[in-house]
């Protein structure tokens, strides 16, 4: 494996390929929206399949240095130094130019901690394993901390994964056993044929940092090609292997506690979260939505009205 890039110069490599010009529309909003923005990354399905983008939603991560900078209130602040990350909905544009985001707040220092081996649940080091691109930056060592936290979260996914699979493997039977591991601690579970398609999605991708990864966490593996196809052979200790399943239950337990913590904070902190919400429904069901409420002297009280006819229109299921 000598010959393999070093991981963090693969990860510079992705972070500067081109995206559409809808995201970066919509990174230029959400610079204008906000301040102490840092950086910006692209990651999610309408990274992995640019054609849902019209009618996708856009996953970003925005990285501050500090959430004083970026809340004008407290709460705001304090929510997402507590349980990061604080999610944002924003739309941009009419009709058939519209385009849309779902985008999350967190700090460098929370974010390099969360793809680290120190960080026990897979929320950051599993999501962020996957092909991104950087599509702002304000300064180099901006650029340079984003670039080492997702090299980290390799290296992390990687080691987590090991224990996970037989002593001989292939990077496919790693990637998959740990998304199917990681997406169990998360309140929508991914099927299995799902996490197949997350893989093969990437696969190049994939297959590029794996051996980089394994040289650089120092692990015991040789690899051979067979009929194309390259094989790893690692050596992992029984202790290890028996310990990983237990810690992978654990795991389980403490994302779905974090998943319902993180959707209680939303209710209160999701700013757009009624525009992400009624898109959704609309997205899904076809159903028409009135937004004179927004007009109305108590808007709650029309909000809700408003979700009422939707559910005597059938968009709720």
């Amino acid at each position: 494996m000598t010959g393999d890039r070093p991981l963090v110069d693969q990860i510079r490599e992705e972070l500067d390929r081109p995206v559409s010009a809808g995201a970066r529309r919509l990174v230029d909003s959400i610079q204008q929206r906000h301040k102490g923005v840092q950086a910006i990354l692209f990651y999610g399905s309408c990274l992995r399949d640019e054609t849902t983008e019209p009618d996708g939603l856009l996953d970003f991560y925005v990285f501050v240095d500090r959430y004083r900078d970026f809340y004008e209130g407290h709460l705001g602040a304090l929510s997402n130094a507590l349980l990061p990350p604080n999610v944002f909905f924003l739309q941009i544009g009419e009709g058939e130019t519209t385009l849309r985001t779902k985008y999350s707040v967190v700090s460098l220092r929370a974010f390099a901690h969360g793809t680290s081996s120190r960080y026990f649940h897979a929320y950051f080091w599993a999501r962020f394993a996957q092909p991104c691109r950087l599509i702002h930056a304000s300064s180099p060592e901006a650029y340079d901390a984003v670039a080492e936290a997702l090299a980290q979260a390799v290296r992390t996914f990687v080691a987590r994964a090991l224990p996970l699979v037989p002593a001989r493997f292939r990077t496919e039977d790693l990637w998959i056993a740990q998304f199917d591991q990681s997406y169990r601690g998360e309140l929508r579970s991914e099927r299995r044929d799902a996490t197949r398609q997350l893989y093969e999605s990437n696969r190049d991708w994939y297959e590029r940092v794996t051996p980089a990864a394994l040289a650089e966490l120092g692990v015991d593996c040789r690899s051979e090609t067979v009929d194309g196809e390259r094989w790893f052979t690692a050596e992992i200790s029984p202790l290890s292997r028996w310990w990983a399943l237990p810690m992978w239950r654990l795991r389980r337990v403490v994302g779905k506690i974090f998943s319902v913590l993180r959707l209680a904070k939303g209710a209160i902190t999701f700013e757009g979260g009624v525009d992400y919400a009624l898109w959704k429904i609309v997205r899904h069901s076809g159903a028409e939505v009135d937004t004179n409420w927004r007009q109305q002297r108590f808007p709650l009280l029309a909000l809700a009205s408003t979700f009422w006819k939707l559910y005597r229109q059938g968009a709720f299921r």
